[in-house]
């Protein structure tokens, strides 16, 4: 092979190696993130202790739905179209909790960006 197909390769191989790891960069962010808005989570929904700590661990719910899905998925609609999928759902997760104004309804955009992060 010449020194051109090489760095073509080279550079679908360095393109496929990020695309792969964003799940992991995505999964840390959502976790972490969350932890310093928890003062604003308790006062806007009025959240106890237990409402609190449901809120911030509903992504880790959908997470584990996602990451079991995320097989089955793959293997019935190939696993490119299943992380486009992946990016929508994340998307549109973080878009709503960032617009909710109900409780119920940010937990489960949490829940469907969880899964999105699973699937990734």
């Amino acid at each position: 092979m010449n020194q051109t197909g090489e760095r073509t390769n080279m550079g679908l191989v360095f393109a496929i190696v990020a695309v792969a790891t964003i799940g992991g960069l995505l999964f840390g962010y959502d976790s972490g993130a969350v932890n310093g808005t928890q003062p604003g989570l308790k006062a806007a929904f009025m959240l106890d202790e237990a409402g609190l700590g449901f809120t911030v661990g509903s992504l880790l719910i959908g997470c584990v739905i996602g990451a079991s899905l995320a097989g089955l998925l793959a293997d019935s609609m190939g696993r490119r179209n299943v992380m486009r999928i992946s990016a929508v759902l994340f998307l549109g997760g973080a878009l709503v909790q960032g617009f909710a104004h109900d409780h119920t309804v940010f937990v489960i955009a949490r829940i469907i960006g969880g899964m999105a992060v699973g699937a990734a």
